[in-house]
């Protein structure tokens, strides 16, 4: 299949929060030279009385991962219908993302700052630009989380908050994020370890870091709060562990 036709069929990937921009032909073009070939895999004897449980596992993880494909899919469907709701009230299409739906059906739209705080309690939902929590105690300073897959090691931390920042990952750099997307396989294939605020033992991440054998921690809840690009950490998937060796210069 060419770069075109995955372009046309699977750019939606790129799109996880309905604005930003699918994978052009030249990405995925890039994308294939970087990743190169698909690895073969060696094949794991199951013993027979664990295999029905395997096979129950690995449906809901496909089924997880389906569910929040289609959503995400269904985001880049309705960009047609935000882009015109943008023009109908002469705003920038980017600039959508940061107002609240809602607003738009009572007729006034409504604006947040791009730090702005959301919180729902199952009922009622809270927009606001100040901190909903402001106590800085209650986030703790050590970074630990679950391991994914083992392995120690040193490198420079690159934060990545959204798609369009895959590129600042370098060969052998630290990827910090909140959660991986497939979007973000070529920057996995660029870094050396893997840390996420969020997952579990079957998310995106974990699931790579065991595809590529490299150090991942994850759910550590607070890894990009803490750490900046440019820090020089190191990773101990042995322990769970984060240390901060050197902080960046700002």
């Amino acid at each position: 299949m060419s770069s075109v036709e995955i372009a046309n069929k699977a750019g939606w990937v790129k799109v996880r929060d309905g604005f930003s921009d699918p994978f052009t032909p030249k990405e995925i073009e890039k994308m294939r030279k970087e990743i190169g070939p698909v690895h073969k895999f060696p094949k794991v004897k199951i013993p027979k009385k664990l295999k029905g449980l395997f096979n129950q596992v690995q449906e809901l993880v496909f089924l997880r991962t389906e569910r929040t494909d289609v959503f995400y899919q269904l985001y880049f469907q309705a960009r047609p219908l935000l882009k015109e709701l943008a023009k109908k009230h002469n705003l920038s299409f980017k600039d959508m993302e940061y107002y609240r739906a809602k607003s738009f059906i009572y007729g006034k739209a409504e604006k947040f700052s791009q730090s702005c705080s959301f919180a729902f309690d199952g009922k009622n939902v809270l927009f606001q630009d100040l901190p909903i929590i402001t106590d800085v105690n209650s986030v703790k300073q050590d970074i630990s989380g679950t391991i994914a897959f083992r392995g120690k090691l040193v490198g420079i931390v690159k934060i990545v908050k959204n798609t369009g920042e895959l590129d600042k990952v370098k060969q052998g750099d630290v990827l910090v994020t909140q959660m991986t997307f497939p979007s973000f396989i070529p920057a996995m294939n660029r870094a050396s370890a893997f840390v996420t605020d969020e997952g579990g033992i079957t998310c995106h991440a974990a699931i790579v870091a065991r595809e590529m054998s490299k150090p991942c921690i994850i759910g550590t809840k607070n890894a990009t709060k803490l750490l900046n690009d440019g820090d020089l950490v190191e990773v101990d998937a042995n322990k769970g562990t984060v240390k901060i060796l050197n902080k960046a210069k700002k």
